[in-house]
């Protein structure tokens, strides 16, 4: 329900934010037609980077057992 909303209520803002998806996948696309692996590696470092970023400032809160959730 949220989405159709979003979609709704802020199309201007969403249509930015798939068309700087869109030109962020083309250049990823270039770097791999152009065989460019040192510019591939930096933009792959980059995410990992974010993404480890982004998983600690939930570590400590929204850690969920190896084996799986547990019910309250």
């Amino acid at each position: 329900r949220r989405v159709h909303v979003i979609s709704y209520s802020a199309p201007d803002a969403l249509l930015a934010e798939v068309d700087a998806y869109r030109d962020q996948l083309d250049r990823i696309s270039a770097m791999v037609a152009a065989g460019d692996g040192e510019a591939l590696e930096a933009v792959f470092t980059r995410a990992a980077l974010a993404r480890r970023a982004w998983g600690s400032r939930f570590a400590a809160t929204t850690a969920v057992p190896a084996d799986g959730p547990r019910d309250s």
